[in-house]
């Protein structure tokens, strides 16, 4: 009797290169600094100007370029190895919009939609499925294109790789711009992780020929730069949130209304947090789509009570107005938080005038 066609793989999880190097940078570079302290010798003693405590700040944040860029070479190297692939004709089986339930360590679970595509196609009279559309991610924006693209029923062609059919996809090739906007993005935060880490190895040395004796050069730095950043999210927030007010809105309605708990480890301790569940169903072009976003682009949440308060403004069942980013449908949100802009801006406020104060010249 044939076996079964084996689940298809839709191309959501992470490359397994991408988490092997994760666990080493996590797990694997501390653990084999640990044994080497343990029989008396530093990690330090391996790298050039190891005794400095520049390296201690490159990798706190190294990860922030490298993991990226890990990213980007491995789609790369996929795309380059799918280009030897096979073709065949397939046929459309399913065309709809699928969710996927994530919870991250130390966060409360979210909801993402993404095109739920399936194929099936003939190799040596075998029958294979698949369901990855795309070497690249298939959310987002990019859903109801897709969708339109592949209709229940079409004859598409499906590349496989002819060692194991069971890895294939619709689309083999990178987008164009795909490219060349990661590398923006990736020289935009190296450069970001250079300026910072000039600013604490170098900044506040010169600054201290330029404040009074009595004033602190590194917390000046540090509330400057600090300043700086919450004053950048800030303006970025705003322009978001000043967009969302003009988004459409459609009627859903409540699946689900409970509270959730996690455990976040802060202080060196877990501490549990709770967060409200309040899960929607909302339809856009005919499409259903589901979220648990309650104010646009901010984590509600904290101590049980508040969670059960808030979870208890969206009874399960009852009818709710949800906005939606009409360019990405599968963003909504229940409330538009304008007022959270603001606070930033009284942080970096506050940031600025503990500059002012940290630098000696009003005292």
């Amino acid at each position: 009797m044939p076996k079964p066609p084996r689940a298809p793989d839709d191309g959501s999880q992470p490359p397994a290169a991408v988490l092997v190097f994760i666990a080493i940078l996590l797990i694997g570079l501390p653990a084999i600094a640990t044994v080497l302290e343990w029989v008396g010798i530093s990690w330090r003693s391996f790298l050039p100007h190891g005794d400095s405590d520049n390296w201690t700040i490159a990798a706190m944040f190294a990860p922030l370029v490298v993991v990226p860029l890990i990213i980007l070479i491995v789609k790369l190297w996929q795309a380059h190895r799918a280009a030897k692939w096979q073709q065949v004709t397939g046929r459309i089986t399913k065309s709809g919009i699928g969710t996927q339930h994530h919870q991250f360590a130390g966060a409360a679970t979210t909801v993402r939609n993404m095109p739920d595509v399936e194929y099936e196609f003939s190799v040596a009279g075998r029958v294979y499925r698949g369901a990855r559309i795309a070497i690249t991610d298939t959310s987002g924006e990019d859903i109801e294109p897709a969708l339109e693209r592949y209709p229940v029923g079409k004859a598409i062609t499906v590349y496989y790789n002819p060692a194991d059919p069971n890895h294939c996809v619709l689309e083999r090739e990178i987008p164009k711009g795909l490219v060349s906007g990661c590398m923006l993005i990736l020289a935009v935060l190296a450069v970001g992780v250079v300026g910072f880490y000039f600013a604490v190895t170098n900044a506040s040395r010169l600054l201290e020929g330029l404040i009074p004796d009595k004033g602190n050069a590194p917390a000046t730095v540090f509330a400057i730069c600090f300043g700086l950043v919450v004053s950048w999210f800030f303006f970025a927030y705003r322009n978001y949130v000043h967009q969302a007010a003009k988004w459409p809105t459609v009627r859903g309605k409540v699946e689900i209304s409970t509270t959730e708990s996690y455990v976040k480890r802060e202080d060196g301790r877990d501490q549990t947090h709770y967060a409200p569940v309040v899960e929607y169903i909302y339809q856009v072009h005919g499409h259903d789509y589901r979220s648990r976003q309650l104010n646009l682009g901010v984590e509600v949440g904290g101590s049980q009570f508040v969670a059960d308060k808030i979870a208890a403004k969206y009874p399960q069942g009852t009818d709710v107005i949800v906005h939606y980013d009409p360019k990405n449908p599968a963003n909504a949100a229940l409330e538009n938080p304008g007022g959270y802009a603001w606070l930033l801006l009284v942080i970096a406020f506050i940031c600025f005038a503990i500059a002012l104060y940290a630098s000696g010249f009003f005292r």
